[in-house]
């Protein structure tokens, strides 16, 4: 950035969640363990891709989960809209959120095995299981991950590949929301994404 130029006030998100591995099609709870894309997911990446192309949507960097998942739906899309790998981030903060004993589990074990679950209605979120890594915990990543973009003004657009809850809870630092707000009213399916600015540190 030159000296003349002003130092840009906000940072403009794309906050988007990984397109569908298998996991998410067999309904099984995946955390923080390793699955690839299905086929369909690999589509709906290339798919995301092209929308934001055709909208003009001019994405200069991309953040990723270092989860395979995460990396392959950002690759794609990468591709499709000509990010060079050199402008591409793996970020840990970014990774899913520790399912504990229910990683692994099919959905339909959550109650067997969660001692605190939260009923929306897109999802029935376990919030306390053995093992499991606390909301408090993914919120406090959020927030890391925020307050390094925050400290440095840079006039870009970015393109963030997370995952579900981590992607809700920094939405949730975003708008300034608790965290049960956050859960019932955000919601981002596969490959898809929300759309945020971030305010920057003077």
């Amino acid at each position: 950035m030159l000296e003349s130029e002003p130092i840009p006030k906000s940072r403009s998100l794309y906050i988007l969640r990984h397109a569908e591995c298998t996991d998410n099609a067999s309904h099984v709870l995946n955390g923080g363990r390793d699955t690839f894309l299905t086929e369909n997911g690999k589509i709906q990446a290339l798919q995301m891709g092209q929308e934001l192309k055709r909208a003009g949507t001019r994405i200069s960097r991309i953040y990723m989960s270092p989860l395979v998942r995460a990396q392959s739906t950002a690759l794609i899309i990468a591709r499709v809209i000509g990010v060079p790998y050199t402008y591409i981030e793996i970020c840990e903060e970014l990774k899913e959120r520790d399912f504990g004993i229910l990683t692994g589990k099919s959905v339909s074990d959550v109650d067997m095995y969660a001692t605190k679950i939260l009923e929306t209605k897109h999802i029935r979120y376990f919030l306390e299981a053995p093992q499991a890594e606390t909301f408090d915990s993914v919120r406090k990543r959020a927030r890391l991950f925020l307050s390094r973009l925050r400290s440095t003004p840079e006039p870009d657009t970015s393109l963030v590949v997370t995952h579900g809850d981590i992607g809700t809870m920094i939405i949730a630092e975003i708008r300034g929301i608790d965290t049960e707000t956050a859960l019932r009213n955000v919601y981002i399916g596969n490959s898809e994404y929300v759309h945020c600015e971030i305010p920057l540190v003077n």
